[in-house]
């Protein structure tokens, strides 16, 4: 495992921002693919690309849930997704459902279609800054469990 950067979190803020505004990746796959990059993952970056593509512009650019939204609960899978299936489910749900509340408190909604309805300018300057934050809460509930984690494991 690589060491982590001295401000992971904005490390992660960052990268999500730069892959989503590179017009080379929708919200869902720069919030995976950053966190994915960031705390080790362990996924090549395409194969991440490629699981998260689908979550885009609100599941399939249907304006469903937000793909930035769906991008972090497939990352806090990945990063704390780790055990046999029933402990993984008590560490996941509790992780994911706290993203979404804080991201609905923060945005106003997790519903793509609410979050950019009535929006005047291009619509990846107005889900950029949404794409980074939800990038950047993922990376910090994911790094406030694990330090929880270690510090419930100390002699």
């Amino acid at each position: 495992m690589q060491a982590l950067p001295d401000d992971p979190i904005d490390t992660v803020r960052t990268r999500a921002r730069e892959l989503f505004d590179s017009k080379k990746h929708n919200c869902a796959e720069a919030v995976f693919l950053a966190v994915n990059d960031v705390l080790s993952g362990g996924l090549e970056p395409g194969t991440a690309a490629r699981i998260a593509t689908g979550l885009g512009g609100g599941l399939g650019a249907t304006g469903g849930t937000c793909g930035a939204l769906t991008g972090g609960v497939l990352a806090i899978g990945l990063i704390a997704g780790t055990g046999p299936d029933s402990s993984r489910r008590a560490t996941i749900y509790p992780l994911a459902a706290a993203l979404q509340e804080r991201f609905k408190k923060r945005f106003g909604s997790c519903i793509c279609k609410q979050l950019t309805h009535g929006i005047t300018c291009d619509r990846r300057v107005h889900c950029s800054p949404i794409t980074a934050g939800a990038a950047a809460m993922c990376a910090e509930i994911l790094l406030d469990s694990r330090n929880r984690s270690l510090s419930t494991h100390k002699p």
